[in-house]
């Protein structure tokens, strides 16, 4: 019986060394971490994710099978057999660090860009390499039951959660334009396939970059409690001298520095705060006092 040559090992990455673990209810389809080594699995024991090495590269395998209980899954005994899987390799040497490969079985493709990945008939898995973030989004096994993500940058998690965050924080999510041609793969078996046919090409993936006027020079980003000051503020003239104190202060997009975009549309931005932990969003807001771009990062309201 063949099995699965792969090897488990944990794995750091500077940029995202802090952890954002948005806790699930119990008894609500989620991911839980079962290895202190980077092993996670979702609870209807389905989808698994796993933080290791295969043939020398570091990377993230998926794998999407028969659900085994956690107490009993085991990588290197676990059978290839009616398991659709691949693995990802991160490339953390490149500039900037990069996803770089997808392999399924023996099969290597080369990552050209950003790509969404169908795996089973529940599990998404999402490539956004402007970042680099990579998702897996699990749904409930159960009608009714929340989507559950976990979320990476570069090997590192920093995403876990379930409901609206799933949707919210898939990574390489299209606009519907877009989305009309350019289509997710899917793995069937030993081959991976586009629209339905096994792909022949070496290289995956299509160049989509974030599309947000917030996110182009020149443009003032605010706090929400900035924004908060001008626009309590009685006098026009106050109102001036307090967004130009703001403007001074935020230097432009220097105040992304410490942010991660995990999402980026034509209406706003997610944004993850590294040192602090929280999902942000920002959007633009009309500031009659100047006539440059002005936007406002804010904390993220999950309805």
């Amino acid at each position: 019986m063949k099995k699965f040559h792969f090897n488990n090992a944990r794995a750091t990455l500077t940029l995202a060394a802090s952890i954002l673990a948005l806790t699930c209810s119990i008894g609500e389809a989620q991911f839980i971490q079962t290895g202190a080594s980077g092993i996670y699995q979702h609870t209807n024991g389905s989808t698994k994710v796993i933080i290791g090495a295969k043939n020398g590269a570091q990377g993230i395998f998926v794998m999407d099978g028969a659900p085994i209980p956690p107490q009993e899954f085991n990588i290197e005994t676990t059978p290839v057999e009616n398991t659709e899987h691949l693995f990802i390799t991160f490339d953390s040497q490149a500039q900037p660090p990069t996803y770089s490969s997808l392999v399924i079985n023996e099969k290597e493709y080369k990552i050209s860009g950003n790509l969404t990945i169908r795996l089973g008939t529940k599990t998404v898995v999402g490539i956004d390499n402007n970042n680099p973030y990579l998702t897996v989004v699990t749904e409930g096994s159960q009608p009714g039951e929340s989507p559950a993500i976990l979320g990476f940058s570069g090997l590192n998690e920093i995403v876990r959660g379930k409901g609206a965050l799933a949707t919210i924080l898939a990574a390489n999510q299209l606009n519907p334009e877009v989305a009309k041609v350019i289509h997710p793969y899917s793995v069937e078996g030993t081959e991976l396939t586009l629209n339905g046919h096994h792909l022949q090409n070496s290289a995956v993936g299509t160049f989509v970059k974030p599309e947000n006027d917030c996110l182009q020079p020149p443009t003032v980003i605010l706090l929400e409690d900035e924004l908060k000051k001008i626009q309590t503020a009685k006098k026009e003239d106050e109102q001036v001298q307090l967004l130009e104190a703001f403007m001074s202060a935020s230097k432009g997009l220097s105040r992304l520095k410490d942010h991660l975009v995990l999402k980026a549309g034509p209406k706003s931005v997610i944004l993850l705060d590294i040192q602090d932990k929280n999902v942000l969003e920002m959007h633009r807001v009309i500031a009659t006092s100047t006539k440059r771009r002005v936007c406002v990062i804010s904390q993220l309201v999950m309805k």
